[in-house]
């Protein structure tokens, strides 16, 4: 609770009750309203508030007719029931009202309108048996709000204005039925999110982690039909390598076992989804992480934190994209990996609290492995980490729903590339001047430093320079030249070319070797081949390595100066 912000939002709801008395009804002389307050998460989008009582604590209702009508503010905080299956009145039963004693109380009518059809009111009207003698309490349960499309904030409190009347001694009530917290923290140290091992959390603006699509520092099983791993298949010891994965909760009692309001017993669920994932990385995920006795999951798996007897997650198979249906795992092997599918570039981890145990907060951080083989597609990852299932599900009945969490980039698998500047090139179309070039790829090396090899395409871009151009040198830039093999220049081999072959006329100003390959150099040559047109001479200069700043890239040999 020391989270919460002094914000009172009036999300209120407003109670009438009328009562009209027949002749051989009595009045009931004093009344009192009664409410329950639990914390209620913003991320929801369904989700259980608390009840509303009015109880005849002098007197009696009697043989008498009653309405009670319940109304939420704003109007999209109501939630019912929609009209497509499985989010239905199967699974989705309405509010519903009872009484102490049992079945002094009949419930005649009750209406609820769905959301966005201009309303918020619970209408229930009902009559009194004989029975009705003595205290009476009357109780309203199972209202559900959507918090969430609401735009309540942490601290918001959700209060009861109860008005009674008729006969019923008048008197006005306000009371509390919620107060809004986050389930999942995003503020404070080891917040929910993303986090590279080595650079912390990217909520405070640390890079993605970065993955080099030519050999991608994790690799997976030797079979290329595993689907499992005897344990994380980062090597390092801290798992720097991996993407971590920090879950937060944001109050006592945000996550539990099982879900007040679950339809079939679950613990709180947890959705991750990546999206964006470039051919040959495929995703590895631990199938367990826990702080129980017996079921610790090693430093390179995860790590849980909760008082006894410990916190466990377990991983859910089966389940739908939005996190609904499916089961967790029946056995789950402990620091066991799994490969997970990745459909289009895209994949969803559903995880399922088991055990969860004091104090607060409880936190679970989990690695993920991204691996792959040289060489791999490039782009960034994109990834989400919140509630589950989003709603409404759209294959399995399910309570509580949340919204989907907000998607930010994760990792970038990036280009292995050398980008080789030469900073002036020429070309006078007579002959008296010209440019060659040499690129190598240095990839192939002695055992003793043993680079692994990359093999890449080399592409001359060339950018005419505007003034103090060579005689004849006009118009745009010429169209970019691959050099070398068409499969690409191999670890060891080196290209070589001449500007008078690569661009027609004269032509003077710089250019640039894109080398889909690390360690790449170059060399240029100027030269005066026609001796008696200029005087004959040869100069030469070795190529810039520069940096690409518009993509990530990687630097698995470390930084090389420029020239070198």
């Amino acid at each position: 609770m020391r989270e919460l912000k002094k914000i009172f939002f009036a999300l209120a709801i407003v109670t009438s009750l009328g009562v009209w008395a027949s002749s051989a009804s009595a009045q009931c002389t004093t009344a009192s309203v009664t409410s329950t307050s639990p914390i209620v998460r913003q991320e929801a989008t369904v989700e259980l508030l608390g009840t509303v009582a009015v109880n005849c604590t002098v007197g009696t209702l009697g043989v008498a007719q009653a309405s009670i009508s319940i109304t939420l503010s704003p109007a999209s905080t109501v939630f019912d029931a929609t009209s497509t299956t499985p989010d239905n009145m199967s699974t989705f039963p309405r509010p519903v009202l009872t009484s102490t004693p049992s079945g002094t109380v009949l419930g005649a009518a009750q209406s609820l309108n769905l959301i966005g059809s201009g309303t918020n009111t619970i209408t229930f009207t009902f009559v009194c048996t004989a029975a009705c003698s003595g205290d009476t309490k009357v109780t309203v349960s199972g209202i559900r709000a959507n918090i969430n499309s609401s735009g309540l904030t942490s601290g918001a409190v959700l209060s009861s204005t109860v008005i009674t009347g008729g006969n019923i001694s008048a008197t006005t009530n306000t009371l509390i039925v919620g107060i809004v917290n986050t389930g999942l923290s995003l503020t404070g140290a080891g917040a929910t999110g993303f986090y590279t091992v080595a650079a912390g959390p990217l909520a405070t603006g640390a890079l993605p982690l970065t993955i080099a699509s030519c050999g991608p520092a994790i690799k997976p099983p030797t079979s290329s039909s595993a689907t499992t791993n005897a344990g994380s298949l980062d090597a390092t010891a801290g798992a720097v390598n991996s993407l971590a994965v920090v879950l937060k909760e944001g109050f006592l009692n945000a996550w539990a076992v099982p879900e007040p309001d679950s339809i079939a017993g679950n613990g709180t669920r947890f959705r991750v989804t990546l999206t964006g994932i470039p051919t040959g990385i495929s995703l590895w995920a631990p199938e367990q992480i826990s702080s129980v006795a017996g079921l610790v999951s090693a430093a390179t798996t995860g790590v849980a934190t909760a008082g006894a007897p410990g916190i466990t997650v377990t991983l859910v198979t089966g389940a739908s994209a939005d996190g609904s249906g499916g089961a967790v795992l029946g056995a789950p092997v402990v620091n066991q990996f799994d490969k997970i599918t990745v459909t289009s570039g895209s994949a969803t981890l559903v995880y399922e609290l088991a055990t969860l145990g004091a104090p607060f907060p409880a936190s679970v951080t989990m690695y993920l492995n991204l691996a792959g083989v040289a060489t791999t597609g490039t782009g960034a990852i994109a990834g989400s980490v919140g509630f589950a299932p989003v709603g409404p599900p759209t294959a399995n009945p399910w309570r509580p729903q949340f919204a989907a969490a907000a998607s930010k980039t994760v990792a970038n698998v990036a280009v292995c590339a050398t980008y080789l500047l030469f900073p002036w090139v020429a070309n006078t179309g007579n002959g008296s001047l010209d440019t060659g070039f040499a690129i190598a790829n240095t990839t192939l090396d002695p055992a003793v430093i043993g680079t692994t090899g990359e093999t890449g395409t080399v592409t001359m871009y060339f950018f005419r320079a505007t003034t103090g151009a060579v005689s004849g040198s006009t118009g745009g830039n010429p169209a970019a030249v691959t050099i070398g093999p068409s499969a690409g220049l191999a670890p060891g081999d080196t290209v070589t070319g001449v500007l008078s072959q690569m661009v027609t006329g004269p032509f003077s100003g710089y250019a640039i070797a894109v080398c889909n390959f690390q360690l790449g150099h170059g060399f240029a040559f100027l030269s005066n081949p026609s001796p008696g047109t200029g005087g004959a001479f040869a100069e030469g200069y070795l190529a810039d390595v520069i940096t690409n700043p518009r993509l990530p890239t990687v630097a698995l040999f470390g930084t090389e100066a420029s020239g070198q």
